[in-house]
């Protein structure tokens, strides 16, 4: 047959009955691989199809494995200069070995063995190929279930290599990849970049978030010299899979002739949406994931030793931010103590750094109530100096605020009692409101928790309620540790639970009198009139026996009562509680009923009984609670920039759109008010012109004294001095 497509679909029909003719075949594949052999460099149309052919073919002929050994011919091929070989033969050779590993043709570990030699040469399309395929080949084999949920099948047919279970081909493949990691961390680095984006995209899939992938490959490639190495580990650690996978997805970033490629044209309608397709994912867009973190078995040495490279000036600037930000929530995730750090963030903590919204979350996120607090005294003493001062301008104390904000939050301690008055006075500032509700927010937080830190006039009626009461928990110290006896919010719990069940019964419970015949009910009241009347003659007669045996047992009857009532109310407000807590396994559906019950208790001071219904039913909606909430944005500290301050003056435009689109889905035009607020300046100003020049003199003394009214209102009460000399007797 002259048409090797057609011999390809014939063989996969009958296998048995075209054997001679691909035996043929196979012998005219292997004078062509002879002499590929002398001219690698040249492109060889006949031979690509060969092996196209024969790659496909092969499976089907499993049992003359060992005399036709097409894989082993494939192999010796690119170990021979794999450099001088033609990109399209070496694609379509590569090609081949994956297609056969694919059917299980070959083993895996082979494939990866002669394969992975391949990342290092400059070819950026070979080099995504065998990322992609190995990526899901590995992520197939070494998992129960294929991504898609469903179970793997083993291929029966054409499957010459051994089967091997999933657990000890993970093992295998772990093994081979941290001896790649340790021999080639400081001499090849393409291929370190494809053994890290292949860790990172298996730990994205969530198949391999083991402790061996995380404390021995990911901590061993957040130290390796390559800053695209470290930077994809780091973000792992950080929770940013997705940012971690697509910085290493396109493995070939070292090949110099892809930074010379001009991009395909693109017409001017779509370039505005091909840029957003191709803009880099940012912190934001990434899942929150901390499985790495919290799978840290010596999270010590893994931050001090990242640590002391961003100290040693290692990499950029954008670098050693991305260490600080992974040093920082390991800190606060686990709870770590590390003196060194406070100091180096003093470095970069001035309000003309362009990244100091960042430094000061990286601050915030690495405070807990585990830190000594003369260790953050210095660094809070600097904060104060540099953004918290009347020098400095109302952009810089709102950010300074914002941040002392963020580490009280952590840390109530760090803080003392003449910092936080002086730091409160800044809420009666009249030329910015944004310094003014910074430090409110501030006071507000201390009314929560510490409410004891503040003067009495500043605590707020229901904290210095609850304080003259003794009624606020006691802040934990430095070094004090509470055990937690009870779940926090349960008796809420308990109370919407016991509520809609008697709701429930009394609504089962309930009978129409109007099913009752009226000479039933007669007959009843008649039998219980006789009864009464003899209950009433037998008490008469034992009335006056008893009558001195009772007054000698009055007392100690009340006694006995009272007594027995209290222990009933104690039980009665205990023991629900306690046996929920201990009997039930609370679901995460309870924990967010409880958590909105706080809530509204927090802001009402008590619950009705329309509340807890209420909160109960759609406690599922409102309560959840996000991974990473504890994670401070730099966003919300505020904005240093010309830029990031004049969004704050475009609400006017904004709120002028809202206003157009509502008048849109309405009936009619514009109100008067619309249209006076949309009105132009100048057409504004003219009609103020032509008003005061029909006012009459009353009428402008009257604006003018309101004019100062509201100018003293302002300003405050002018400030009286005398002195000695002048003072009355």
């Amino acid at each position: 047959m002259s048409s090797l497509p057609l011999l390809q679909s014939q063989i996969r029909r009958d296998p048995e009955g075209y054997e001679q003719e691909y035996r043929i075949q196979f012998r005219s594949f292997e004078t062509t691989a002879q002499t590929f052999h002398v001219t690698p460099g040249r492109p060889h149309k006949h031979f690509q199809e060969l092996v196209s052919f024969v790659a496909h073919v092969y499976p089907c002929y499993s049992s003359l494995s060992q005399e036709l050994n097409f894989p082993q011919i494939i192999f010796a091929t690119l170990r021979r200069e794999p450099e001088r070989i033609h990109p399209s033969a070496r694609k379509v050779l590569v090609s081949a070995i994956l297609s056969l590993l694919k059917r299980d043709a070959i083993p895996l570990m082979t494939v990866l063995t002669e394969l992975f030699k391949l990342f290092s040469i400059e070819d950026k399309e070979l080099r995504q190929l065998m990322h992609g395929r190995m990526l899901s080949e590995i992520s197939s084999r070494t998992t129960q279930t294929m991504s898609g949920g469903k179970k793997r099948k083993v291929s029966s047919s054409g499957s010459v290599c051994q089967h091997v279970p999933p657990s000890e081909m993970k093992k295998r493949v772990q093994e081979f990849l941290m001896k790649y990691i340790n021999s080639a961390k400081a001499t090849d680095e393409p291929v370190l970049r494809a053994i890290a984006s292949l860790v990172c995209g298996l730990f994205k899939r969530r198949d391999w978030v083991d402790d061996f992938t995380v404390n021995s490959m990911l901590t061993e490639l957040s130290k390796c010299e390559d800053p695209k190495v470290s930077s994809a580990a780091m973000h792992i650690f950080l929770g940013e899979s997705n940012f971690a996978a697509a910085m290493l997805d396109m493995v070939g970033s070292t090949d110099k002739s892809s930074k010379n490629k001009k991009a395909d044209p693109i017409s001017s309608d779509e370039e505005d949406g091909s840029r957003r397709r191709r803009k880099k994912p940012s912190d934001s867009d990434s899942t929150t994931d901390f499985t790495a973190l919290d799978s840290l078995i010596e999270p010590y040495s893994f931050t001090e030793s990242i640590l002391k490279r961003a100290m040693n000036n290692g990499g950029s600037f954008e670098y050693r931010l991305l260490a600080l930000r992974v040093v920082c929530r390991a800190v606060y995730r686990r709870e770590l103590v590390l003196p060194n750090l406070y100091p180096y963030l003093e470095k970069y903590l001035f309000p003309s750094n362009r990244h100091v919204t960042k430094i000061l979350a990286c601050l915030a996120q690495a405070c807990h109530a585990n830190v000594p607090p003369d260790e953050m005294q210095s660094v809070v003493r600097h904060v104060l100096n540099n953004f918290v001062s009347d020098h400095c301008r109302p952009e810089v104390i709102t950010v300074g605020l914002n941040a002392l904000r963020g580490i009280c939050e952590r840390a109530p301690l760090a803080l003392n009692k003449d910092q936080l008055m002086d730091i409160v006075q800044y809420r009666n500032m009249k030329t910015s409101k944004s310094v003014s509700g910074a430090a409110r927010a501030l006071l507000n937080l201390y009314r929560d928790i510490h409410p004891e830190l503040l003067h009495k006039s500043l605590r707020g009626k229901q904290a210095a309620i609850a304080v003259q009461r003794g009624e606020t928990e006691r802040i934990a110290q430095f070094g004090e540790q509470r055990v937690e006896t009870d779940i926090s919010g349960i008796d809420l719990l308990v109370a919407a639970k016991k509520r809609k069940r008697m709701d429930n019964e009394e609504q089962y419970d309930e009978v129409d009198e109007d099913d009752f015949d009226e000479d039933e009910e007669d007959e009843d009241e008649e039998e219980e009139s006789e009864e009464d009347d003899e209950e009433e003659e037998e008490e008469e007669e034992f009335e006056e026996d008893d009558e001195h045996d009772e007054e000698d047992d009055d007392e100690d009857d009340d006694e006995d009562e009272e007594e027995h009532e209290e222990e009933e109310v104690s039980d009665e407000e205990s023991g629900p509680q306690i046996s929920l807590a201990t009997e039930t396994i609370l679901s995460n559906e309870d924990f967010k009923r409880i958590k909105k019950l706080k809530s509204i208790a927090a802001e009402k001071g008590s619950i009705d009984s329309d509340d807890l219904m209420s909160s109960s039913d759609s406690g599922s909606e409102d309560g959840e609670e996000e991974v990473g909430d504890w994670i401070l944005n730099p966003e919300k500290l505020g904005s240093l920039t010309k830029k990031g301050q004049e969004k704050k003056g475009d609400a006017t435009e904004e709120r002028k759109r809202a206003m157009l689109i509502k008048a849109e889905t309405r009936r009619g035009g514009l109100t008067n008010k619309e249209k006076k607020r949309m009105k132009p300046l100048m057409m504004s100003v003219k009609k103020e012109a032509g008003r005061k020049r029909g006012m009459s003199a009353g009428q402008k003394f009257k604006q003018i004294r309101n004019h100062i009214s509201n100018l003293k209102k302002q300003i405050g009460p002018q400030k009286r001095r005398r002195s000695g000399k002048f003072s009355r007797k």
